[in-house]
């Protein structure tokens, strides 16, 4: 998932502090609200540290009443590449098996495209669902994918 809308780059605030807009609080209750009506059942949730991405977390962890405790930064999520989200799914523990990743553009969606074929790029508060057949997070890259759906908000609206 890639975090939802936040506010624009405002002087003395870095990049990393910039906090969601009402929009993009509305946006992530909206498509929280749409995964529990599929059934979808979010465990756990890995973020990216930036402010905008730990909030798009804790309000998905909020409608599925999970504790902040559910949330696990990973730090390196924050201007991620493609190796730095292999690494943290390869740190998830094999017990886990739903497992929401919110991070950051142009990242987010070229992993997408690389783990699963998806060339479009996530809007802000925009999912990708894929399906894994496999036991271990590091057996991840030998399986290709089910992607269940693509979802925006502007499409739930």
């Amino acid at each position: 998932m890639r975090h939802a809308k936040a506010s624009h780059y405002l002087q003395g605030i870095a990049d990393i502090h910039r906090p969601l807009l009402d929009e993009g609080v509305s946006a992530t209750r909206l498509v929280a609200d749409h995964l529990k009506g599929l059934k979808i059942n979010i465990r756990h949730i890995v973020s990216s540290p930036a402010l905008r991405a730990t909030g798009t977390a804790e309000a998905i962890a909020q409608s599925f009443s999970l504790a902040k405790d559910d949330i696990q930064v990973y730090h390196d999520l924050y201007k991620a590449d493609i190796p730095a989200f292999e690494d943290c799914i390869y740190s998830l523990p094999d017990e886990w098996d739903h497992v929401l990743i919110v991070s950051h553009n142009p990242g987010i969606s070229q992993f997408a495209a690389d783990l699963a074929g998806i060339s479009d790029d996530l809007p802000t508060a925009g999912l990708i669902s894929l399906t894994f057949t496999m036991d271990k997070w590091i057996n991840l890259f030998g399986v290709r994918p089910v992607v269940d759906f693509f979802l925006q908000p502007k499409d739930l609206k």
